[in-house]
C-alpha cells in the first residue's frame, strides 16, 4: 500500500483510536486535502529529534521516524479563519513502512506494509484486561468531568484495542515506551506491560 507520512515528535498514534489535529503547514494542509479526496491513510511517525530537519531520499527509507506507526483516515472537523485545520484523525491500522515514492506532491509517500495483530484475549489476561478498562474509565470519569466530552470518548472504547490504545495514549506517559506498545502485535502481551505498568504506577 501508499502511505502518506505525517512526522510527528514524540507523538504514538495507536490503530483503532481517534485523534484531534492541528494542521497549519501548507503541505501538510495539501496532505490531508489529498488524503481526503482520495481516499488515502495517513501514518503518523515517531520522530526523536523533533527540532532537526527531515531529509529524505526518493528510494530510501526514512531515518527521522520510527518504521513502525498507526494510520487512520481524516475528518475535516473545522476551517479557522487563518487557514488551518482542525482534523479527527480516525486510526484503521497499523503498518511497516519502507521507501519514499516520487509523487510529485510535497509531502511524504511511503511504500508501507500493512502488520497484522492478534486481537484475541485468551481466558488467562481478561481478568487483567478488565482491570486495565476500570482504571481507564476511572481516569476519564476524573480528567473530563464533563459529560458529554466523556460519552463521546467513551462511545469510541467499544472493543479492547480501542481500550487498550486509549489507555496507553493517556496513561503511560514515556513516549518511547508508548512506541514499543505500538509495535508489539499481541494483545495478551500489551496487557502483561500495561498491567505491569499500571501495578508500578499504584506502588
Amino acid at each position: 500500500m501508499e502511505l502518506f507520512v505525517f512526522p510527528l515528535g514524540h507523538f504514538v498514534f495507536y490503530p483503532y483510536t481517534s485523534k484531534p489535529l492541528v494542521i497549519y503547514e501548507p503541505r501538510y494542509l495539501q496532505m490531508v486535502k489529498d488524503a481526503i479526496e482520495m481516499g488515502a491513510s495517513i501514518g503518523v511517525g515517531y520522530v526523536d529529534e523533533p527540532d532537526q530537519t527531515y531529509q529524505y531520499q526518493f528510494g530510501k527509507a526514512l531515518t527521522f521516524i520510527r518504521p513502525i506507526v498507526g494510520y487512520g483516515h481524516a475528518v475535516i472537523h473545522e476551517q479557522k479563519m487563518d487557514g488551518s485545520l482542525l482534523i479527527l484523525l480516525q486510526g484503521v491500522g497499523k503498518a511497516k513502512v519502507g521507501k519514499v515514492l516520487d509523487k510529485g506532491v510535497p509531502y511524504i509517500v511511503c511504500e508501507a506494509e500493512l502488520i497484522p495483530e492478534n486481537n484475541q484475549i485468551d481466558g488467562a489476561h481478561l481478568t487483567a484486561y478488565l482491570t486495565l478498562q476500570k482504571i481507564l474509565f476511572q481516569w476519564l470519569a476524573h480528567h473530563f468531568p464533563d459529560s458529554q466530552q466523556r460519552e463521546m470518548l467513551m462511545k469510541n472504547l467499544r472493543t479492547a484495542h480501542e481500550v487498550l490504545g486509549t489507555y496507553s495514549s493517556y496513561l503511560v506517559a514515556d513516549r518511547d515506551m508508548q512506541q514499543m506498545i505500538l509495535e508489539i502485535n499481541d494483545i495478551n502481551e500489551k496487557i502483561d506491560i500495561l498491567s505491569g505498568i499500571a501495578t508500578s504506577s499504584a506502588r
